[in-house]
């Protein structure tokens, strides 16, 4: 079990580690990328310059929050909430490969082709399925002692996407020049939500060394 606390709370931090880091390196190879007004996905749009160098970081998140969840099941009573919990932070995490390889961002944000415009679609499935997931993941947490303290946390996350979400597609629509930044409130949430499980698993995991390890003579 320590085994598997510790596979949780490294993928987790690593998923959120790549993810920032992609980010905050799209201003450094692109000096013009602004990370106030555009989004995430201009970074690996249609023709972006960014996208070579950050494809790779941006596929290696995603594969790391499929590696989470299915660390949090093989953690879990794997009843049928983290079953659902589990398929559901998989699509996100497939959706978000999609996002960044065969279905990439039309420059400029309009769509214009089918790949563009399935960037949209698989957008709107990511972020219903982080929603869906968090509310999932906060009754299978409710339901088990050892994850309880993360029940609230959760629901709280999927609220405050619910609504952030539907803000940041204001602003974008509006052409805002904050959309960049209403984009990543809801990004946020999702990225806390995985350090902060991450995290848990992890003190979980060195409470249980520090109760079998033998006491002092």
């Amino acid at each position: 079990m320590d085994a598997r606390l510790r596979w949780i709370g490294w993928s987790g931090l690593a998923a959120a580690a790549a993810y920032i880091s992609a980010t905050a390196a799209g201003s450094l190879l692109d000096p013009q990328y602004s990370q106030i007004r555009q989004h995430v996905s201009d970074l690996t749009a249609t023709g972006a310059s960014t996208w070579p160098a950050l494809v790779g970081p941006y596929i290696a998140y995603n594969l790391l929050v499929l590696a989470f969840t299915v660390g949090l099941y093989r953690a879990s009573s794997r009843g049928w909430l983290w079953a659902i919990g589990v398929g559901l932070l998989m699509v996100n995490a497939l959706a978000g490969v999609g996002m960044v390889t065969w279905f990439r961002e039309d420059a400029g944000g309009v769509p214009t082709t089918l790949a563009g415009t399935g960037h949209l679609v698989l957008a709107g499935i990511s972020s219903l399925s982080i929603v869906a997931g968090s509310i999932v993941y906060g009754f299978a947490f409710r339901r088990s002692a050892a994850w309880r303290p993360l029940a609230g946390f959760s629901f709280v996350v999927a609220v405050g996407f619910a609504i952030l979400g539907p803000l940041a597609a204001f602003a974008t629509a509006a052409n805002s020049e904050l959309a960049g930044l209403a984009e990543r409130g809801p990004i946020g949430l999702f990225i806390l939500w995985l350090v902060v499980v991450a995290c848990s698993a992890l003190w979980r995991a060195r409470e249980r060394r520090a109760a079998t390890r033998p006491a002092a003579a």
